[in-house]
């Protein structure tokens, strides 16, 4: 007989959830202002040139870490759940070697290539020196990351979240307003980034040691190296394509045949539509151990069950910010700042795609959980070549509205691919039924505006517009919800919930039960 997947796997899911969420709206939240007061404060030609610096020292990154934080939380799970904790230590302190060492090379060629990397992508050759310092946090940043997937892979979110989501983002922001207040301004933000990069490597350091204290004591056992890369670097991409990777290859096309202004519109519109990468990213951390655990025990109904589910949950808690920034991106920027409106076309097209990562990101998990990593190389060349030569294309008739729409294509893609893979793997499709109704909960709203505003005889964009909208949409959507949902399925929902409250509860009472 299969488990209760609702009862027994989401209550203590949800608590890793809702201490992901928690996480991901601070730093959503945090990243927001950030991004807000850059461009304000150091201008958006300059917030330009540092998004583009900040995008090839990320590129950097995710190609040094070779998909090992991947293959940490997959490779590691598994060496916990055998009792093998000598193979994950050593596992940790390869990866680690290996990753800073190929870190070693790009902080090489930055040195040694300084003007020639700034004329390329910043039309000057004055800014070599943002990458030189930018290149050296490289390791830090890997060391934290290896670090922290080593907490995951035991199921201890807590960690990754404080650091990660929560310290980084507060520490990124809190410098970068004491060098502006000193007199800086590109180079405060510069300076800010690679301090907190290097704080946060002490700080999971930290955890790292304090975690591994609490776990018996063992000494480094042999693993196999050829079987651990074959697995990881596959995934060398994996872990940002489909958020980050496009923003900043996409950032870096437009750096090239567009203004630094224009970049710095684009890079607003797309870092405000991540706002999705909250619900997304909020189920997923804690969602793949779990993945791995039901495919190790040849548990795939209950596997099914789960992800749609999950699936679900993301829908009903993520859409309607989607569909919200998507059909009202100018009064929403609007209400920001009025010099941030030209970025309206960037910021509706983009959050869009939202819908599609919603299926695409948990499928994408089930794929490389299941070790199919050579799987997502083969879609990673696929779906970044076929970015380039869409955007490459599109830039030229359309500039960087071009740029947007071959992002909202790739999502697509993105989907369509995974769900594949999905049902040749699993024999399902990971698109529940449940959510084209949540999609209707959001298509009422979004009518019902739409008459109210025609039938206005005032047609002007205005913040009190922005309030008004937001107030209609989000308490129609809640109450298409309870009007035309099924109770048995609002029943369900609240049992979750009730339940999820008490785990959290007994968690916060008894953490070290949790170890």
């Amino acid at each position: 007989m299969g488990k209760n997947v609702e009862n027994e796997y989401i209550p203590g899911l949800a608590k890793g959830v809702v201490v992901a969420i928690i996480g991901q709206l601070v730093e959503k939240g945090v990243g927001f202002l950030y991004n807000l007061l850059l461009p304000i404060l150091i201008g958006i030609s300059n917030f330009g040139i540092y998004t583009i610096a900040i995008s090839l020292t990320h590129i950097a990154t995710i190609i040094s870490f070779g998909g090992l934080t991947k293959g940490i939380v997959k490779k590691g799970s598994d060496f916990h759940n055998e009792g093998n904790l000598g193979k994950l230590y050593s596992l940790i302190k390869f990866s680690i070697i290996f990753s800073v060492t190929i870190a070693s090379i790009f902080i090489l060629f930055s040195f040694s290539f300084p003007a020639e990397i700034s004329k390329t992508f910043f039309k000057s050759s004055h800014y070599g020196w943002i990458i030189k310092l930018l290149f050296l946090s490289i390791p830090f940043t890997l060391t934290t990351g290896i670090l922290l997937s080593f907490t995951v892979s035991l199921k201890i979110i807590r960690y990754s979240i404080l650091v990660k989501n929560i310290l980084e983002p507060l520490l990124k922001l809190s410098l970068f307003i004491l060098f502006f207040a000193l007199g800086f301004r590109l180079t405060g933000a510069v300076i800010s980034f690679s301090s907190t990069m290097v704080i946060c490597s002490i700080i999971a350091l930290f955890i790292y040691l304090k975690t591994k204290n609490k776990l018996p004591k063992v000494g480094y056992e042999k693993i196999n190296i050829k079987k651990i890369l074959s697995f990881s670097l596959p995934l060398i991409l994996i872990p940002s394509l489909f958020y980050n990777i496009l923003m900043w290859i996409n950032t870096l096309i437009i750096g090239i045949f567009d203004t630094n202004y224009k970049v710095g519109l684009f890079a607003l519109g797309y870092k405000i539509s991540l706002i999705f990468l909250i619900f997304i990213n909020g189920f997923i951390v804690p969602f793949e151990p779990r993945i791995s655990d039901f495919i190790h025990n040849n548990e795939f109904e209950e596997l099914k069950k789960f992800h749609h589910l999950i699936v679900r949950w993301i829908f009903l808690l993520g859409s309607p910010a989607m569909f919200f920034l998507t059909f009202f991106s100018k009064e929403t920027l609007l209400c920001i700042n009025i010099k941030f409106l030209p970025a309206w076309i960037f910021l509706s097209i983009l959050s869009s795609g939202a819908i599609f990562t919603f299926i695409g990101s948990p499928a994408l998990s089930i794929v490389i959980m299941s070790g199919k990593s050579t799987w997502q190389l083969l879609n990673t060349i696929f779906l970044v070549i076929s970015n380039m030569l869409i955007s490459i294309a599109l830039i030229y008739y359309f500039k960087a509205i071009g740029i947007a729409i071959s992002i909202l294509i790739t999502y697509i893609l993105f989907a369509i691919i995974t769900t594949l893979e999905v049902k040749k793997l699993y024999k399902y499709i990971p698109i529940p039924a449940s959510i084209l109704k949540i999609l209707i909960f959001n298509t009422i709203p979004i009518l019902v505006i739409y008459i109210l505003n025609n039938l206005s005889t005032i047609h002007s964009i205005t913040k009190i517009t922005f309030i008004k909208d937001f107030f209609i949409f989000f308490t129609l959507y809640i109450m298409s919800y309870f009007l035309f949902e099924k109770r048995d399925k609002i029943s369900e929902d609240a049992t979750i919930i009730k339940n999820t409250y008490y785990r959290i509860k007994d968690h916060m009472k008894n953490p070290e039960k949790y170890l």
